[in-house]
């Protein structure tokens, strides 16, 4: 069988998708503990934008266009700046990586859960071959036996 994705089981090869199952996590996992540290990295530049900028605007405020400022108009001049929309947009566009990768990894968590069903299932003899139960084949044979000792005059 071809697998069209990562998450996706072979149940004729058991013992190769549950050997591949450790490395398939960690394949996702380090790139998302990476995408969190730089997550937290562009939050905290994005929070040093944040002071730098309204520094400024304390020490001038003119040059933001406030007559007085306020620490609400403080803020919405912060808010405003070139500087502080990019630092947001790039701390934004890293948790959404985060998101993403996240997203796979509790993907995988849940196709090992699936992978560990899969195997009961197959110690169970759920994919077995269909089997009559050993007293309706029992009933069938003595049946059996009936109908051939009447046609050969033995059942009488």
């Amino acid at each position: 069988m071809k697998k069209t994705s990562e998450l996706e089981i072979d149940e004729h090869d058991l013992l190769n998708e549950w050997k591949g199952q450790a490395e398939l996590y960690r394949k996702w996992a380090e790139p998302l503990a990476a995408a969190k540290a730089d997550a937290d990295r562009k939050k905290a530049a994005m929070e040093l934008t944040e002071a730098e900028v309204s520094a400024k605007v304390r020490e001038n405020p003119s040059a933001f266009g406030l007559e007085k400022p306020t620490v609400d108009s403080i803020r919405g001049a912060v808010l405003m700046s070139r500087q502080y929309k990019a630092a947001l947009a790039a701390h934004l566009a890293a948790k959404e990586e985060v998101g993403k990768l996240d997203v796979m990894v509790s993907a995988i968590e849940h196709r090992k859960k699936a992978l560990e069903n899969v195997v009961s299932l197959f110690s169970l003899n759920y994919f077995a071959e269909p089997a009559a139960p050993r007293r309706a084949v029992g009933a069938v044979e003595e049946d059996a036996r009936k109908r051939v000792a009447r046609k050969t005059g033995g059942g009488k």
